[in-house]
């Protein structure tokens, strides 16, 4: 009989690596989904409170997450006013699908930002697939 998932019980004794999750009282089962993120740094010039941060960051949140279907959140503390870093991660079973879906979101990206009198000053992004290591 071939298991594809651990139950709950048996995630504690799990190793999981990319692709492969081993450990789990003798199973071995691979993960068929490649992941994908994409890291945006933004630079918000004309921020001059936290609060101007917190609307333009907000407002790139919600548009990217209505225009797509991904996951997004702010990844640092938000201790300088006029930067902000966001974390985007999205799944697909198609990896060709997730590096052209990964372009198509960094270019809204850009878009949203300038429309929001911000800028996109350094974005990178990886996609994990099945089996890597």
């Amino acid at each position: 009989m071939t298991r594809f998932a651990p139950s709950p019980a048996e995630y504690e004794e799990c190793s999981i690596s990319l692709g492969m999750v081993r450990g789990c009282e003798g199973l071995d089962f691979i993960l068929f989904m490649p992941i994908a993120s994409l890291t945006l740094e933004i630079e918000i010039p004309h921020a001059q409170s936290l609060k101007d941060r917190r609307q333009v960051v907000r407002s790139m949140k919600e548009r990217l997450r209505h225009a797509f279907n991904l996951s997004i959140a702010e990844l640092d503390n938000a201790e300088v006013w006029n930067r902000a870093t966001l974390g985007i991660a999205a799944i697909s079973s198609s990896t060709s699908y997730l590096n052209g879906q990964l372009r198509e979101i960094d270019q809204a990206a850009h878009r949203i930002a300038n429309g929001l009198g911000a800028q996109i000053v350094d974005s990178w992004a990886e996609v994990l697939s099945p089996g890597e290591e």
